[in-house]
């Protein structure tokens, strides 16, 4: 029984440990995207390497996500799309409990990012349709997050 629980303990430790590991990896990709993209990309790509098993959470979707954004400035758009592709399917996997926007079905900024990529590639339509679904649901926000649902739906119309 004292192992059980002892295994228990150990185990929420850990989880807790690599949530605000990627956190602050996230931290570190966010300062350096701009000054030093090369930097913020090997701080996610070494954390991700070194952590493969890493459990769908918030931190988890913003750490995939950040590293598209930094690959998409970068003109990388197949490795951009390959993490945005995995925040997306990280943050399909959580809880609705465990998201920031209850009501939102895919985190609106996330296709944004998507719908560069397209962009960027000329695949125009489906750019658009992107877009398209970015808006609804940013029209999904709640109304504490007015300004950000407005922001959002002014990028992509």
């Amino acid at each position: 029984m004292i192992f059980r629980i002892l295994i228990v303990i150990i185990s929420v430790n850990l989880t807790l440990s690599a949530q605000s590991d990627v956190a602050a990896v996230n931290d570190s990709i966010l300062k350096y995207i701009i000054i030093n993209p090369p930097a913020a990309l090997n701080f996610g790509l070494n954390y991700l390497k070194s952590h493969p098993e890493l459990s769908p959470s918030k931190e988890v979707v913003n750490l995939n996500y950040n590293l598209g954004e930094v690959l998409l400035k970068q003109g990388n758009y197949p490795e951009s799309l390959r993490y945005l592709a995995r925040s997306l399917t990280a943050y399909e996997q959580l809880e609705i409990s465990e998201r920031s926007h209850k009501a939102v079905n895919k985190p609106p900024w996330l296709l944004v990012a998507m719908g560069n990529v397209y962009f960027h590639n000329n695949f125009l339509d489906r750019a658009q349709d992107y877009y398209e679904e970015a808006r609804q649901n940013f029209e999904l926000y709640s109304e504490e997050y007015e300004t950000e649902r407005i922001f959002g739906i002014n990028a992509v119309d």
